[in-house]
């Protein structure tokens, strides 16, 4: 039997590693720190086919036909999943764009050490590919045990790149450390900011994210500042805080953490006062001269007029017309 000779039958479950690696990538996009027992649907067909083998050897009943077949079935399912990573590491990590700038940061760490450990799993079949030509064309079968050594070597490469990127293996506190140290700490919008939590924080699960998630705080404030103001994200009538969270590419949950305990406004009235100052920002730019009141409020995002007008008069003590014919006569 063309397996006895190694005394065990690991490398009959080698496949499990490329469902393995799809699913690091998956997670790795999705920040998960905890498995989805869902996913084991991927991990059904290689155990199956491991344990076929096992059955066909013990029983004698491989014959060079279906020795090819075990053979082609255990490559195509390899290349099968490099498809997968390939297309989800494209549409995901690789062409991804944002103008934050922490987020950039993230993705050009993610890109690296995703096309990195692309490029090592695809030599890794290749080799495997030879190997399993080369015993089809002997007629000596190991299912790939041959040449090992230049897996092992490659596995090398993974191990030590990890070690050079501590981001890697550790998230992006590195990253994110590097970050603050160059920052400088004069926000736009300071009199908006708490940096540091005063009162103290009773329920459980804040708690547990504000020990996660303090020392990324002056990189939120900063980055949600450059998205508000220079991006003008509060122009888009619909925005909520997840959307705020989608483009900077972090979980909801932390956004409302800096609304709720480093913001002296709630998320709404944080919203309102920015297209105000928006709104502002415009009349001084003589947009009401080509402009009429309803479009400036729908420029700076308000459903209709009443809602603008109403805020307006709410936050600056007068009305847009006062106000605008008050800075014209400047």
């Amino acid at each position: 039997m063309f397996l006895n000779h190694f005394h065990s039958y690991y490398i009959i479950f080698f496949p499990i590693a490329f469902p393995s690696l799809y699913l690091y990538f998956k997670n790795l996009v999705a920040d998960k720190k905890i498995f989805d027992p869902k996913e084991l649907k991927h991990f059904i067909f290689p155990i199956l086919l491991g344990l076929g083998i096992i059955v066909f050897d013990n029983f004698s009943i491989f014959s060079f036909s279906s020795r090819s077949v075990f053979y082609l079935i255990f490559f195509l399912f390899h290349l099968f999943y490099l498809f997968l990573c390939f297309n989800f590491l494209q549409e995901n990590i690789w062409f991804r764009k944002t103008e934050v700038i922490t987020a950039k940061v993230q993705n050009q760490v993610l890109k690296k050490w995703t096309v990195f450990l692309f490029v090592v799993s695809c030599l890794i079949s290749i080799r495997l590919l030879i190997v399993l030509f080369i015993e089809i064309e002997i007629e000596k079968y190991s299912f790939g045990q041959n040449y090992q050594w230049i897996s092992a070597l490659l596995f090398d490469f993974i191990f030590f790149k990890i070690l050079s990127t501590p981001e890697i293996l550790y998230g992006y506190n590195d990253v994110y450390k590097k970050i603050k140290e160059n920052r400088v700490s004069n926000y736009i919008l300071k009199d908006f900011w708490i940096i540091k939590i005063k009162e103290k924080i009773v329920n459980g699960q804040d708690l547990v994210l504000h020990e996660k998630i303090s020392e990324f705080i002056p990189v939120y404030l900063s980055d949600i500042e450059n998205l508000v103001l220079k991006h003008e994200i509060f122009r888009k009538s619909s925005v909520t805080i997840n959307d705020i969270a989608n483009k900077l590419e972090i979980p909801k949950s932390h956004i409302t953490f800096v609304f709720k305990y480093h913001s002296k406004v709630s998320f709404t009235d944080f919203k309102k006062i920015i297209r105000i100052y928006d709104a502002i920002n415009l009349i001084e730019k003589d947009y009401l001269k080509s402009n009429t009141l309803d479009s400036l409020a729908a420029k700076v995002g308000f459903s209709s007029y009443n809602p603008f007008f109403i805020t307006f008069k709410e936050i600056t003590g007068t009305t847009p017309q006062l106000y605008s014919k008050g800075y014209s006569k400047k």
